[in-house]
């Protein structure tokens, strides 16, 4: 098992970013379950927003993994 020194702000920043994923797609999918769906716009809007959320996320969990060099930490 190995095992990583990762500082608290970096797990925290991870974090917030995947919990915030999580309220922005069950937020779009209770839009879904309504009679009308939302407007395109909205739509669109949110969808960006998760992309956006998510390309962050996966650069913070990189910087959590690997060096500065892009291999694995030990």
């Amino acid at each position: 098992m190995t095992s990583l020194n990762i500082p608290e702000y970096e797990i925290v920043n991870v974090s917030d970013r995947s919990s915030e994923v999580v309220v922005l797609l069950t937020l779009l999918k209770d839009a879904y379950t309504h009679e009308h769906a939302p407007e395109e716009t909205d739509t669109v809007f949110a969808l960006t927003s998760i992309l956006k959320l998510a390309h962050k996320l996966n650069s913070d969990l990189s910087c959590l993994l690997n060096n500065e060099s892009g291999e694995a930490k030990s």
